[in-house]
């Protein structure tokens, strides 16, 4: 296991127009001044833990070793363990409430149940808890002082092929590892190929994106406004 290192990247669905992420990073300050904070994003569609889950999974090797990923989506603030995963390579804070999920199953990392005594709101958990927890760690303080070692098994469960991000230019990331094939999404069949320059200006197409999986895209446009699909939208997988 490495040491921790000053870098702490954030992901949240607080959004930047309240006083949210700042109480955070304000908190992270107070504690280690010399902590380098990465904001990852703010503006996940609110409670969106499979989305939260896409992104983490997407990101978090492109940080140097010891990196510290304090991630906060919560819709409950309750009834899921706040947690401290500890890889060979890199450390995660937040709740335990799926978003770790593929860590989990990727990187088995040790887990330890969060325990620090102190004043913590009912509804804020980033600021009082998972905050001071990330700087804490920022500083060389073990996870063991600052949790108990509880392990939980997690099985994977990417359930059927459907849409599970969808990002700012209008492509629509699925739950889907494949790279041969066809798309059914709305009574249309798109097929998998390797590069965008593979159809015309404007038509749909399916290629395996950055993270591994299938997108679907529209070349030079937006996949999203022309197949009118939303987050949670199955589609069809097609083999040949």
């Amino acid at each position: 296991m490495r040491s921790p290192s000053s870098i702490i990247t954030f992901l949240s669905d607080f959004g930047t127009q309240d006083y949210f992420v700042g109480a955070v990073k304000g908190e992270i300050l107070k504690i280690n001044p010399e902590a380098k904070i990465v904001d990852i994003g703010h503006d996940l569609v609110p409670f969106d833990i499979e989305g939260a889950a896409y992104l983490l999974e997407s990101y978090y090797e492109n940080f140097p070793p010891g990196t510290i990923h304090l991630v906060v989506v919560d819709p409950n603030v309750s009834g899921r363990d706040p947690v401290i995963l500890v890889g060979s390579d890199y450390f995660f804070v937040g709740p335990d409430n799926g978003i770790f999920d593929p860590i989990l199953i990727r990187l088995k990392p040790a887990r330890y149940r969060i325990n620090i005594t102190g004043p913590i709101s009912n509804t804020f958990h980033g600021r009082d808890l998972f905050g001071p927890v990330a700087a804490r760690l920022s500083l060389g303080i073990s996870p063991s002082e600052l949790g108990i070692l509880a392990p939980r098994e997690v099985r994977e469960r990417e359930g059927p092929p459907r849409i599970i991000h969808i990002d700012r230019f209008g492509n629509l990331i699925t739950n889907l590892r494949r790279d041969k094939g066809k798309i059914g999404i709305k009574g249309r069949i798109i097929p998998i190929v390797s590069s965008y320059l593979d159809v015309e200006r404007g038509e749909l197409l399916a290629i395996v994106g950055s993270s591994g999986r299938i997108e679907i895209a529209c070349r030079e446009g937006n996949a999203q406004e022309i197949l009118k699909v939303v987050k949670g939208d199955e589609i069809e997988y097609l083999e040949g």
